[in-house]
């Protein structure tokens, strides 16, 4: 991804650039659409230029480093009043989207996973994008033990999304045998997908790969693993996966998420690094996203989470699609040939970032 997909109005352009050019707001925002971003103006060229508003920004965009588009006939779906849901028109989940229909971009807000705005909302974005620093970061950290001692310490950062991706292998099963499960569970994965999923109303794809080795004795000591179901069905780890479904089902409804579960077999099968991954950023535990025993004791040894949006360059053009490359071929396609067994959730599909089928 070379460049975010930015769709904006000629009134958004024109508010960005009579904003005070001297405050690090601007001169954020200014990288963001100029450096950052390929503009597509949400108007055919025939009518952009005639809107009275174009003059005034368009030496702003012939001085700088700017990649402008036009819309073309067939994204009419860009004419305002537009629906909530044109999500399902844009290909790239990753855009953003600026429209003079305040209107419209308020409703849909809170019904779809795009990051939007409305005219004079373009910084809000931007600061979004920015985990509201003041000057252009793209990046956060938050120090385990001292910013970060509880999953809803997320929430201030967790951007809109559509996809979920969740690597960690002892999500469900800890790295070690005398924690007991359920509790461990109920301490963990349960209020971190609470925390993340807090603010969706979309409908979201979810995305869990976790782990638990493949020897015998490993298997049956973990109460989420049926050899019945192995047995006679061929899926052991259906207790799992339906234990997820049910929570889900209870936190969103059946309707407004699709899952899928991959359980590696070895951990030299499954991805090392800690992290989720939504549309518009990556967060990274280098500890693990498992912060708290059985007890609901903070245990996590480690010392910072890293978060980066995909307006930091370097996260967008080469760490998150190595991320995807990486899970996609050196865990669910190995695993669907070996262990397709430990692979659920195909029915849905594929997801925006991965394919199952």
């Amino acid at each position: 991804m070379e460049r975010i997909s930015l769709y904006t109005d000629v009134d958004n352009l024109a508010e960005i650039f009579n904003m005070d050019r001297t405050t690090k707001e601007y001169q954020g925002l200014y990288m963001l659409i100029s450096q950052e971003s390929t503009i597509t103006l949400c108007e055919t060229e025939e009518v952009a230029v005639q809107n009275q508003l174009f003059e005034t920004i368009a030496p702003d965009l012939t001085s700088g480093n700017f990649v402008i588009n036009y819309r073309t006939e067939e994204q009419d779906f860009l004419n305002p009043p537009f629906r909530t849901n044109l999500h399902h028109h844009f290909e790239d989940k990753r855009t953003v989207l600026f429209s003079y229909d305040c209107e419209q971009v308020n409703k849909a807000k809170s019904k779809t996973g795009l990051l939007m705005a409305g005219v004079g909302e373009e910084t809000e974005t931007y600061l979004k994008l920015n985990f509201k620093k003041e000057f252009f970061r793209a990046s956060k950290i938050l120090t385990i033990g001292t910013t970060f001692n509880q999953y809803q310490d997320f929430k201030p950062f967790i951007l809109p999304f559509f996809e979920l991706i969740i690597n960690e292998p002892y999500l469900f099963k800890p790295d070690r045998n005398d924690w007991k499960i359920n509790e461990y569970i109920e301490n963990n994965f349960k209020p971190l997908m609470r925390t993340l999923l807090e603010k969706i109303q979309n409908k979201v794809n979810i995305l869990i790969n976790t782990y638990v080795d493949d020897r015998d004795d490993i298997k049956l000591s973990f109460p989420f693993y049926s050899h019945e179901f192995q047995k006679e069905k061929g899926n052991g780890f259906q207790p799992l996966y339906d234990l997820c479904s049910e929570f889900l089902n209870e936190l969103l409804g059946h309707e407004r998420y699709k899952l899928w579960l991959v359980i590696s077999p070895q951990s030299r099968k499954a991805r090392h690094d800690r992290y989720i991954l939504t549309n518009y950023q990556y967060i990274e535990s280098g500890a693990g996203l498992s912060y708290f025993d059985d007890n609901g004791t903070f245990t996590n040894r480690g010392d910072a989470i890293h978060l980066y949006s995909i307006m930091h360059d370097e996260a967008r053009k080469e760490l998150i699609p190595s991320v995807i490359n990486n899970i996609q071929t050196k865990v669910i396609d190995i695993v669907k040939q070996t262990h397709p067994d430990r692979i659920f959730g195909i029915e849905n599909g594929d997801s925006y970032f991965l394919k199952f089928t």
